[in-house]
């Protein structure tokens, strides 16, 4: 069965790997969708992991697509985690921030079933590339707004991680010219879109098409 991933997984995938984490952490990845960003660290030998989204449908193809993973794709309602306190070593939210409508919460959330001292892993468009994007691929002043919420500036996302008592957070670049990416650009824009992402991948932090990022319980 093709899986329509919406998001980029080898580059979460790249993110993730970057930190050597053990084998044996726990890893909850919220916002799975189908769990393939999953399935991809099982491949890399991370076993304990399990997956939370708001999309029911999604979650029940990502069972039939990825049999192992099935029993730990879990549904929620958005607001609060099907776990306990301090069950993860790690949680990854990618493309997942600017769908919240109440990110304090959120990342409240997030510390609650991380371990004390764990790493939360994200990533997350930035308002002032994502929209002008987003106008462009689907012709609406207005309709990004259905999705991406809670877009965030490099100063906003800073603040809330902040406030939510986060420590030794960093935001920081990745590139950006990656085959997904490409796709994408070349699907909207046509031939001049590869060019458009390459200077893109030039412009500094404050204005980077998206900040990935991490911080400590």
């Amino acid at each position: 069965m093709a899986l329509t991933e919406q998001g980029n997984i080898e580059a979460s995938v790249a993110y993730f790997v970057r930190f050597a984490f053990d084998r044996s952490v726990r890893v909850l990845d919220v916002g799975t969708r189908f769990g393939s960003f999953l399935y991809r660290l099982g491949q890399l030998g991370y076993s304990d992991t399990a997956g939370a989204d708001v999309d029911a449908e999604a979650l029940a193809t990502g069972r039939k697509s990825y049999p192992g993973l099935a029993e730990r794709l879990l549904h929620f309602d958005g607001t609060r985690l099907p776990f306990d306190g301090e069950e993860f070593d790690v949680v990854t939210a990618f493309d997942v921030i600017e769908h919240i409508p109440d990110v304090p919460a959120f990342l409240q959330e997030i510390k609650r079933v991380l371990r004390p001292n764990g790493f939360f892993l994200f990533q997350t468009p930035n308002i002032f590339t994502n929209v002008p994007k987003e106008v462009i691929y689907t012709r609406s002043l207005t309709r990004w707004r259905t999705f991406h919420c809670s877009l965030q500036t490099l100063g906003s996302l800073r603040q809330r991680l902040d406030e939510a008592g986060f420590r030794e957070v960093k935001i920081e670049k990745q590139p950006i010219c990656t085959d997904f990416n490409l796709s994408q650009v070349r699907q909207h824009l046509g031939p001049i879109g590869p060019v458009i992402l390459r200077g893109l991948q030039r412009l500094p932090l404050a204005l980077y098409p998206n900040f990935w990022g991490h911080a400590r319980r």
